[in-house]
């Protein structure tokens, strides 16, 4: 199944927001602004100047064209999903505007609130994210959103607010154990990354409250999968029941023993399990060849294999089936549904162009394996040479070479292995951070 088919994007998983009591521009102006900009953004890509700065000006034109002041939640809500106006965040009129949609009541304000939340986090912004959200938690309307697909944005937004101490992680536990019986299906899609959140901040204290959640979030999640009439939608919500029992949805994956991963290819063929890298320090990098970032990380993991070449270090890129495989100079999209025999061949030709100087195995277990709780590729984990899992969830290009090698010389070190010696200098990548998600795009 390829990426397309794979990928639920918490902005599919909502509906257009109600219609807002204050709104002011007239429907059809709107449209009409709306039609100008889609036939202006069609010409700029027929003519090969789409980029950042254009759309950002095109997104500028649009907004001149209406009274900002009197455009309707459900107005912003509709100019974000269709024009992602990340662009023109410092207009004043604009942030005006949101501000003053946000103290309606009832929810008008709510709704106000949670499209605010999903800005602040599109631009970066994940500590104003946080902090709206937390109040949004407060709102008397929050029950009105619960019910319907824009729980699910909410959870999404409440993925920044999880992390930002033992307040913000237990209020967003028992938020998503007030959660009705049931949400919707689609709702539920966005219940992994609320999860994701507290399983990194999981402690002691907070252990007993996690296993809660864990049950709740199971408990709506099989209600979700019963009510799906989408199979693409089903099979999204059964993975999420897979990670909510696996264990970096427990908080039990540092420290603990490398989940179980089955290997059906192997660029080596002597390596018929994961078995065949015990005793060295393993470096696991999750990735795909659709996935761009994961192909411009390719130097720094290059540059990894260099440097512990004829040490007891072993960097394994892992992959599974996806039904494609883009090879070649121009990436060609190549379909290889029902043909692994055709992928595993493809994977060959594709090391070989990208001049892949460490292994590559395919697992059973999906590329984000819901084990290491991957939600975004490329996805980097380091266990140790006991078969511990002692880090987790790092970007290859997005953690630079020196603390990488940092990290893998102590575990070398740890087991009483030779280290090789230190370089005068680093290698980083110019991508830093970038990735593509499970469920984010």
């Amino acid at each position: 199944m390829g990426p397309v088919n794979r990928v639920i994007t918490s902005a599919a998983a909502l509906m257009l927001l109600a219609g807002s009591s204050l709104a002011q521009v007239a429907d059809e102006d709107f449209s009409r602004a709306l039609q100008e900009r889609q036939a202006q953004w069609n010409q700029l890509r027929a003519d090969g100047n789409l980029n950042l700065d254009t759309v950002s000006e095109l997104n500028r034109q649009t907004l001149a064209k209406l009274d900002v002041s009197q455009l309707s939640t459900d107005q912003l809500q509709q100019l974000f999903q269709r024009s992602g106006l990340i662009g023109v965040l410092d207009d004043e009129a604009l942030k005006a505007r949101m501000e003053e949609l946000m103290q309606a009541p009832g929810k008008e304000g709510a709704m106000a609130m949670l499209l605010a939340t999903q800005v602040a986090m599109q631009s970066g912004d994940r500590a104003r994210a946080a902090e709206i959200a937390g109040k949004l938690l407060e709102h008397p309307a929050l029950g009105e959103i619960v019910q319907t697909d824009d729980v699910g944005a909410l959870l999404g937004a409440l993925s920044s607010f999880a992390g930002s101490g033992k307040d913000g992680y237990e209020r967003v536990a028992k938020f998503i154990l007030s959660l009705p019986e049931a949400i919707t299906p689609r709702g539920a899609t966005s219940l992994r990354s609320a999860v994701a959140s507290l399983a990194k901040a999981v402690t002691d204290e907070t252990r007993e409250l996690h296993q809660q959640v864990l049950a709740k979030a199971v408990e709506l999640t099989e209600a979700a999968i019963a009510g799906a009439d989408d199979e693409r939608l089903k099979e999204y919500l059964e993975s999420s029941l897979a990670f909510y029992k696996g264990p970096f949805a427990r908080g039990e994956l540092i420290g603990g023993p490398m989940p179980k991963m089955d290997v059906i290819w192997a660029s080596d063929p002597t390596v018929t399990s994961m078995d065949a890298y015990q005793g060295k320090v393993l470096v696991l990098d999750f990735w795909a060849t659709w996935c761009g970032p994961c192909i411009r990380s390719f130097p720094n993991i290059r540059h990894l294999a260099e440097h512990y070449e004829g040490y007891p270090v072993a960097i394994v890129g892992v992959t599974s089936l996806q039904g494609t495989s883009y090879n070649g100079p121009t990436g060609e999209a190549i379909d290889t549904e029902g043909d692994p025999e055709k992928e595993f061949e493809l994977m060959k030709e594709f090391m070989k162009h990208h001049k892949m100087n460490w292994d590559v195995v395919f697992t059973k277990q999906d590329c984000f394996n819901p084990d290491f709780g991957v939600m975004g590729i490329p996805h980097m984990a380091i266990v140790d040479a006991g078969g511990k899992v002692r880090y987790n969830g790092l970007h290859p290009a997005g953690v630079s070479f020196e603390e990488k090698t940092r990290m893998i010389d102590e575990l070398l070190r740890e087991a009483g292995l030779d280290t090789p010696p230190a370089e005068g200098h680093g290698h980083d990548d110019d991508d830093h951070g970038e990735g593509h998600d499970h469920d984010g795009g």
